[in-house]
């Protein structure tokens, strides 16, 4: 049961944490952590026209053709992950898709990985960064970790980092997914087990 709750752990980290959207307007890109902040920039994506212009130049003339192109009409949700990942090698290689659904589950979401590298605010990915370290480690080195004071210290630690990237989320406005809270289900029903099986071994 503890190794599969750990084992669980780990592919939580794969869903949706946090609401993230990016848009382009002209040659910037924004991006929004709540769906306050996404419907304000693609509203003004919206508002904005792309001028191309076609100049044609003759002996004693040149004339200019302007098109107006709508960005409505274009795909706002499905390239905001194509401005991040831009390769001109392999665009649509599995690779690359592979990591973009790992990194954003969702067109509107950040993974538990994917907030290592993209959260909003640099405590919030340390935080992520060093929960997920302590998951990892309790799955792949249960048997170098023998004292079960230890195992419970990496727990609570793993709890307060998760704590903090909860309350930072909160503070900077980024809307918390349903993958962030059953991260903390699992942690805690984790912690509960350790103490079971300490309490077994004490009898």
């Amino acid at each position: 049961m503890r190794l599969t709750s750990r084992l669980v752990t780990i592919f939580c980290y794969l869903l949706p944490f946090t609401f993230f959207v990016t848009t382009c307007n002209d040659v910037h890109v924004y991006v929004a952590y709540n769906q306050k902040e996404a419907d304000k920039n693609i509203l003004a994506e919206e508002q904005s026209w792309t001028l191309v212009a076609d100049t044609t130049l003759t002996d004693h003339d040149s004339s200019v053709t302007i098109t107006r192109i709508d960005p409505a009409e274009q795909n706002s949700s499905t390239d905001t992950t194509k401005v991040i990942f831009d390769s001109t090698d392999s665009k649509n290689s599995i690779g690359e898709k592979l990591i973009r659904k790992i990194l954003f589950p969702t067109d509107t979401s950040l993974s538990g990985i994917g907030s290592i590298f993209y959260s909003k605010n640099l405590p919030g990915k340390i935080a992520m960064g060093i929960c997920m370290f302590i998951s990892l480690l309790l799955l792949v080195a249960p048997k170098f970790l023998k004292s079960q004071k230890t195992i419970l210290y990496f727990l609570l630690t793993a709890l307060l980092c998760l704590t903090i990237f909860i309350i930072d989320c909160f503070i900077s406005e980024i809307t918390l997914l349903w993958g962030a809270w059953i991260l903390l289900a699992l942690l805690l029903l984790q912690l509960k087990l350790e103490f079971d099986h300490r309490a077994k071994e004490d009898v």
